[in-house]
C-alpha cells in the first residue's frame, strides 16, 4: 500500500506505559454468553456505543496467534464504561467478523426478549483491536455503520484510505511485529477523515494497558459529537 504522495502532517501523541484510567467507570451490570461458532462474549453495561473489539478474545475481537488473550482487560474496561462489547476471535485480519457482530446486536436490539432490547445506540459505533484485530479494526472502518476507530498496534492488510470516520491510530515505540513505521503509514493514507498518531512510549508489541485510558476517552468524545 503506497503513502500518499504529500503526506499529511503528523501529529504524535505520546503516551507513558501503564496509562490506563479515564473518568469514573460504571459496574458491568451483566455478561451474556451466546452459543455461536468460536463462543461469542459479550460484556455489557448500560451502553451508547457498540463496541467492536478485536484479538485474543472472543467473536468481534480477533485473535492473534502469538499471544492469547491480551485485549480481554480492554473488553471489560470499556464494558465497565457503559459500552456494549462484543468481541471476535480469529487471526484473519478482516472486519468481517466485526460487522457480524454488529449484525447481531442489531438484530438483537430490535428483538422482543432480548436483554439488549432499545439499548443499543446504533448511531454511535465504534471499532478497536491489537494487531491482527487493530487491522480488522481498520478493515471495519470502510463500513458506513461504524463512526469511528481505534486501533492499537495494527497490522493492516486494509488501507486507512477507506476509513469513513475519525480514527486515533496506536503504535508501540519498540514494538518489531508492527513496527511505528507501519501504523504510520496506515495512518498517513487516512488524509479523508481527522485523524491523530498516537505513540505509546518504550512499549513492545504487548504494551496494550497504556491505550487503556485513551481508547476510552476517545469513544467517549466521539460519542458527544
Amino acid at each position: 500500500m503506497a503513502s500518499p504522495a504529500h503526506p499529511r502532517p503528523e501529529r504524535r501523541l505520546d503516551l507513558p506505559v501503564g496509562q490506563r484510567k479515564v473518568g469514573r467507570p460504571r459496574p458491568v451490570h451483566r455478561e451474556l454468553r451466546v452459543q455461536r461458532p468460536g463462543h461469542d462474549r459479550l460484556p455489557t453495561g448500560r451502553a451508547r456505543h457498540t463496541g467492536l473489539h478485536h484479538p485474543p478474545g472472543r467473536p468481534l475481537e480477533q485473535r492473534s496467534p502469538l499471544r492469547t488473550r491480551p485485549v480481554h482487560p480492554l473488553l471489560n474496561h470499556l464494558a465497565s464504561h457503559g459500552f456494549i462489547v462484543a468481541a471476535a476471535e480469529g487471526n484473519a485480519g478482516t472486519g468481517g467478523p466485526m460487522l457480524q457482530g454488529l449484525n447481531y446486536l442489531t438484530t438483537e436490539n430490535g428483538r422482543t426478549g432480548s436483554p439488549y432490547r432499545g439499548k443499543v445506540d446504533l448511531t454511535n459505533v465504534g471499532a478497536t483491536g491489537h494487531s491482527f484485530g487493530g487491522g480488522a479494526a481498520v478493515d471495519a472502518g470502510a463500513d458506513p455503520r461504524v463512526d469511528t476507530i481505534a486501533p492499537i498496534y495494527p497490522l493492516a492488510f486494509s488501507s486507512g484510505s477507506r476509513v469513513r470516520g475519525p480514527a486515533v491510530f496506536f503504535a508501540g515505540q519498540n514494538d518489531t511485529i508492527v513496527p511505528p513505521s507501519t501504523v504510520r503509514r496506515t495512518y498517513g493514507q487516512a488524509t479523508q477523515v481527522p485523524a491523530v498518531y498516537a505513540e505509546q512510549r518504550g512499549a513492545d508489541h504487548y504494551g496494550i494497558p497504556g491505550p487503556h485510558g485513551p481508547v476510552t476517552a476517545w469513544f467517549h468524545a466521539e460519542d458527544e459529537q
